[in-house]
């Protein structure tokens, strides 16, 4: 349920939303796929997702400046724990480094989980790897806890904990990086203690999720995830046969960058009709591409 909400975060994430107007979304979608508690929704806006407990307030999501949330709620009387990061827009160089050793570090952990060994492996391993990058001291946080009819329940995975783990043991390994006055990364995952190793009971995505708005022209082009499909309404509400020369150029600029993308372009007609240029249309796309066409490209939308 929370991996189908995940699936939906353009409907929470906009940019200039505050943190509490996404917080307010997701808990909807939440309750709407059938969760009995939300325990807590952390949205953390850039820099406040270096703070690992900040609670959403009026910050606002901006482009290139990823979120992270953290979502604790039940479900038939248990609890699920996942952390991921959101973007609007393509976030900078120095935060996919970060991230990238993060997702890394959250793997190696997860791979130390086996029954019979002290569940401080777990811990090392994360801390291990994050070391080795010379970023130890902006791991400031244990890297999980166990959790079942609550959110929050012992034994917590950190270094100094000897217990053994074993077969049935539920718990999350969330191992971050937090860089004060910049951002925070973390990873979240929900794991069994198996008799063969370990089970991840949130199996979603754990990519950034990017999600692709931006403006051309003057006309929204929408993206989803790495795959742009351009949104164009055509202004022509006097002669069907023409096209507004502004629109033209949106036009063709649109299919410009879904033919460097190798996507497709949905255009909205002046009616309301939808009609889609692309792979399948392939004379169309081509002469929607090229400028030097733009009288043929309007009589061949026109009469389409």
């Amino acid at each position: 349920m929370i991996e189908k909400t995940l699936s939906r975060a353009d409907e929470a994430f906009q940019e200039g939303r505050t943190e509490k107007e996404v917080d307010a979304k997701l808990k909807s979608i939440l309750l709407e796929m059938g969760m009995d508690t939300l325990d807590y929704v952390l949205v953390q806006a850039w820099p406040n997702s270096a703070s690992p407990h900040h609670l959403p307030g009026s910050d606002l999501v901006k482009r290139g400046e990823p979120v992270l949330i953290d979502i604790g709620v039940s479900h038939a009387g248990y609890y699920s724990d996942i952390t991921r990061q959101v973007s609007v827009g393509e976030p900078s160089d120095e935060y996919k480094k970060i991230f990238a050793i993060v997702r890394e570090t959250q793997a190696k952990a997860v791979d130390a989980v086996k029954a019979g060994i002290p569940i401080s492996e777990v811990d090392k391993a994360a801390r291990e790897t994050i070391e080795k990058t010379g970023l130890g001291k902006y791991f400031n946080s244990r890297t999980g806890h166990s959790l079942g009819l609550e959110v929050h329940e012992p034994p917590s995975v950190w270094g100094g904990n000897p217990l053994s783990m074993q077969s049935g043991m539920v718990f999350t390994i969330e191992p971050g990086i937090y860089l004060p006055g910049k951002f925070g990364v973390r990873i979240e995952d929900t794991i069994a203690v198996t008799d063969q190793g370990v089970d991840r009971l949130t199996s979603s995505d754990r990519d950034l999720i990017i999600i692709w708005k931006e403006k051309i022209m003057g006309e929204n082009v929408i993206y989803e995830k790495d795959r742009p499909i351009g949104r164009i309404t055509l202004n022509r509400p006097e002669k069907r046969n023409a096209l507004n020369p502004a629109a033209l150029n949106e036009l063709i600029h649109c299919f410009s960058l879904s033919k460097e993308n190798n996507d497709l372009c949905v255009v909205y007609g002046a009616a309301g009709k939808d009609f889609t240029i692309g792979a399948d249309l392939k004379y169309g796309y081509q002469m929607m591409t090229d400028s030097d066409r733009a009288d043929e490209a309007a009589e061949y939308l026109a009469n389409f």
